[in-house]
């Protein structure tokens, strides 16, 4: 009877091992995939974060449903329909109105596209972490581009948990704060802001 329950002790163990050495032995590939899938599978999502430069800190939020958002950081407002965006700049009274680059992974200038990596346009690799699960350091393959790297912090979920942007030296820090598979996408409406310079350079 002992017999039989050390050797059901140590197959469940070994089961245990088995699962924890298939965890850890996911390939920078493998983090990327389900981390872009975390939010590939969502319909629509809010995302609460908080941004860190240099000289400033900030809390703010976006929501996201297709190629279309709405993001608040501080005082700014952000909306975008998909092929163009109104940047609502509070200070100065002004409106900027552009192209959507939809192929930018800047959570602050394209958050639809922020976590996906999947299309070759970044190199990636794991690094060293402590209390999280994944690191993941992106290049991008473009030797022109402006962002020198990303580094996103990733649970074994595939959530992001935190975003460093390397800008030729200077770095922006994001930390995620909270993900709901829900959004409420405002669109823009220049009756909001009657008396504001309205920019437009599309």
């Amino acid at each position: 009877m002992m017999n039989r329950r050390f050797v059901t002790l140590v197959g469940a163990l070994f089961a245990v091992m088995s699962l924890q050495a298939a965890e850890g032995a996911l390939s920078a590939r493998d983090v990327v995939e389900r981390l872009a899938n975390r939010f590939r599978t969502m319909k629509s999502y809010t995302v609460a974060f908080e941004v860190k430069g240099a000289d400033f800190t900030a809390t703010g939020s976006y929501a996201v449903e297709g190629d279309s958002y709405y993001m608040q950081v501080g005082d700014a407002e952000a909306y975008c329909d998909g092929a163009a965006k109104w940047e609502v700049d509070p200070s100065k009274r002004e409106v900027v109105i552009d192209t959507v680059d939809l192929s930018s992974r800047n959570l602050l200038s394209n958050p639809t596209r922020a976590f996906d990596f999947l299309d070759g346009a970044f190199r990636s690799e794991l690094l060293p972490a402590e209390g999280t699960p994944y690191r993941l350091r992106l290049t991008p393959t473009d030797k022109g581009a402006v962002m020198s790297s990303i580094t996103v912090d990733v649970t074994a979920e595939g959530e992001p948990r935190e975003v460093v942007y390397d800008l030729d030296g200077d770095t922006i820090r994001i930390v995620v704060e909270k993900i709901n598979p829900t959004a409420d996408v405002r669109r823009f409406d220049a009756a909001a802001y009657p008396d504001f310079e309205i920019i437009d350079f599309r």
